[in-house]
């Protein structure tokens, strides 16, 4: 009795070997379809699909969670250090201010003030607004002081004396910063939940315009079945305990045939392949392995090329 293997079915999900198997089935029957040695490509689409989201779901949590860089100025509260410099008590002899050499046109007490407002203190408010106009740490902290940071100019505040103490603030604030604080971006989230646009975890300092997950990604990857793997909206934090759910081994099915709990063969497991015997019946049927170790699969009833047997039963 020979043995042929002609072909992968649909049943198999897999692309291995293909053209191999394809040209021994044509080999040796040249009426058989190809159509069983073909790639269901639905099956890549999800695969891809499945992928992108993953990995997408991932890149949106992390540049969450990884807070934007404060300014060096802000931390050091640099209009403060001019507002210091303008008004140091003191000799005063190497400022403009100077009279040491007698009296300057149009030179007055302020003079030094102006000169650094006009020089650095509208540059630096135009930098600051531009590039860091929300709290520390990327908008997380609170909106109040020491968390902001909104320059001043040296002109009425020179007095005011150097106090800086945003660095310390804005490291507890950071050390002591908890996952999840913000539980509507911080959290873990089904595809459902993050699909759309704006994005609703990349929220700061400003929402990005595209979460770049769509239902069309989600239909793909889930084989349009999406509706089976969407979360039910509830509190996460409700404190009911869960119901636990009794394990299963399956021993009666992997241990050798005879082994407690195996006190039969359990079923096969359709590998996908179509099995060729001459002079045996069936001919033609579908290969299935017996997982108990000991069995070996007895396949039975009719078959013919154009429909394989997929019956019978692994036995010791």
């Amino acid at each position: 009795m020979a043995l042929k293997k002609l072909a992968f079915s649909r049943q198999s999900g897999t692309c291995l070997g293909v053209a191999a198997i394809g040209f021994v089935a044509a080999m040796t029957l040249s009426t058989l379809s190809f159509a069983q040695t073909s790639c269901d490509p639905q099956y890549m689409d999800a695969l891809e699909s499945r992928a992108y989201l993953e990995a997408q779901r991932e890149i949106a949590m992390n540049q969450n969670l990884i807070l934007k860089p404060d300014s060096v100025l802000e931390y050091s509260c640099f209009d403060r250090i001019m507002r210091t410099i303008a008004r140091t008590t003191g000799d005063r002899g190497n400022f403009s201010e100077s009279d040491r050499w007698g009296a300057v046109p149009d030179h007055d007490a302020e003079s030094l003030d102006r000169a650094f407002d006009e020089v650095v203190s509208v540059a630096l408010q135009a930098y600051i607004t531009a590039n860091y106009s929300h709290t520390f740490l990327g908008g997380r902290t609170a909106n109040a002081a020491p968390f902001n940071y909104a320059p001043q100019n040296v002109v009425g505040n020179a007095n005011a004396g150097y106090t800086c103490g945003n660095i310390l603030a804005v490291w507890n604030a950071a050390r002591c910063m908890n996952f999840n604080d913000r539980p509507a971006q911080d959290f873990f989230f089904d595809f459902d939940y993050l699909k759309g646009n704006p994005d609703k975890v990349r929220i700061l300092p400003n929402a990005c315009a595209d979460s770049g997950i769509t239902q069309t990604w989600i239909d793909r990857a889930f084989n349009n079945q999406a509706g089976r793997y969407v979360l039910n909206p509830e509190n996460p934090l409700d404190a009911a305990a869960y119901t636990t759910d009794a394990l299963v081994t399956y021993l009666d099915r992997i241990n050798p045939f005879g082994v407690a709990p195996a006190a039969a063969c359990a079923a096969g497991i359709p590998t996908g392949v179509v099995v060729y015997r001459q002079g045996a019946a069936p001919e033609y049927y579908y290969e299935k392995v017996c997982p108990n170790p000991g069995c070996y699969y007895v396949p039975n009833g009719a078959g013919t090329q154009a429909a394989p047997s997929n019956t019978g039963d692994c036995q010791n």
